[in-house]
């Protein structure tokens, strides 16, 4: 058994090409679960880390319980790597759902011009919830990211 990285990437079915001993595309793959994490406002996180100098291209994620919060859904939702926004904090009632069940695109969304450079730390990933706090909400997150040169 390999640790959650290489499970990442064999579930992606992410190939594993390597150019001077290091793989092209990796992926982690984290989720965040009302009954799990609970729902306070804060940074909580997901114990999966990015590595240092890696370039984030792309992250989407899956909502597979539709989120809730105190009232009226105004409650807000993000994911973060470091000081890098990977899913925009929005609320949960937003135009478009972005927390209803279904498959979601983050940020990073495979264009260079949207693609977040990890500096020479690792960066660890966290949901930011804020404004009120999670009622219900499971969701799997999905970073796809390449390390760079030193």
């Amino acid at each position: 058994m390999g640790n959650g990285r290489d499970l990442a990437q064999r579930d992606l079915n992410v190939p594993d090409a390597k150019v001077d001993g290091r793989r092209i595309t990796q992926a982690v793959v984290a989720s965040y679960d009302f009954a799990e994490h609970g729902g306070a406002i804060g940074d909580i996180g997901l114990g999966e880390s990015i590595p240092a100098n890696a370039v984030i291209h792309r992250v989407w994620y899956d909502v597979l319980t539709t989120f809730t919060t105190a009232a009226a859904d105004a409650g807000t939702i993000g994911l973060e790597a470091g000081a890098a926004d990977l899913v925009t904090a929005v609320a949960v009632s937003d135009v478009g759902d972005p927390w209803d069940a279904g498959l979601h695109e983050g940020i990073p969304d495979g264009t260079m011009a949207n693609a977040v450079k990890v500096g020479t730390d690792p960066v660890q990933l966290i949901v930011d919830v804020a404004v009120q706090v999670v009622t219900a909400g499971k969701v799997i997150f999905y970073v796809e990211y390449s390390i760079t040169g030193a």
